[in-house]
C-alpha cells in the first residue's frame, strides 16, 4: 500500500508539473502578443498637421504651375500636389495605407498616391515595411481632367494663395500577410 501512495504522489506531482508548464507557455504568448500591441504606433502627417488621430482631413495641396492656366490657379488640366508622411519609428509591424477622395467633387478629379516613384490609385494598398529603408513620404497627385461640358460645375473649387484644401480618407492598418 505504501508503493501505491508513492506512484499516485508522483503522478500528482507529474501532472502538476506538466500543469504549470503549459500556463507557463500560455503566460508567454500572452506577454508576447502584449508586447506587439505596444509595438503598434504610427504617426502620419501633413506638412506640419499632425494627422495621427483622424482618418479624413482637409488636405493641403500645392497647386503646380501651368503655362494654360493663371498663376496660383487650379484649373481643368491642372494638378496640385500634396504629402503625407507616415512616421513608422515607433512600430516594427508592417503598416497598410489606402486613400480614397471624399466623394463632394466631380469625377473630373482624379487622386493618386505615389510612394518612392510608384504610382498607386484609389483604394489600392499601399504597404510600409518600417525595416526597410524606402521613403515613407506619400505624394498625393490631384489632376483636374479637363471635360468641357463640366467646367462650369468644377469652378467651384478655388485656390488661395497656391493652396487648395481637399478633403481626404485613408485607412492604415497593421499589415496582415
Amino acid at each position: 500500500m505504501n508503493n501505491v501512495k508513492k506512484n499516485n504522489v508522483i503522478l500528482a506531482l507529474a501532472l502538476i508539473s506538466s500543469l504549470l508548464f503549459f500556463l507557463q507557455g500560455a503566460l508567454n504568448m500572452y506577454s508576447l502578443a502584449k508586447e506587439k500591441d505596444q509595438e503598434w504606433n504610427v504617426k502620419i502627417t501633413n506638412g506640419t498637421k499632425d494627422l495621427t488621430s483622424k482618418n479624413t482631413e482637409e488636405i493641403y495641396f500645392e497647386v503646380q504651375d501651368n503655362p494654360n492656366v493663371a498663376k496660383g490657379k487650379l484649373a481643368p488640366g491642372g494638378t496640385a500636389i500634396a504629402t503625407l508622411n507616415l512616421q513608422l519609428s515607433e512600430t516594427t509591424n508592417p503598416v497598410d495605407f489606402k486613400i480614397d477622395i471624399e466623394k463632394n467633387l466631380t469625377d473630373n478629379f482624379e487622386l493618386t498616391a505615389e510612394v518612392n516613384g510608384k504610382k498607386y490609385e484609389i483604394g489600392e494598398t499601399i504597404t510600409f515595411n518600417p525595416e526597410e529603408r524606402n521613403s515613407n513620404e506619400i505624394k498625393l497627385i490631384l489632376e483636374w481632367k479637363d471635360v468641357a461640358y463640366t467646367n462650369d460645375l468644377d469652378t467651384i473649387v478655388d485656390t488661395t494663395n497656391n493652396i487648395i484644401t481637399i478633403p481626404v480618407k485613408w485607412e492604415i492598418s497593421e499589415h496582415i500577410d
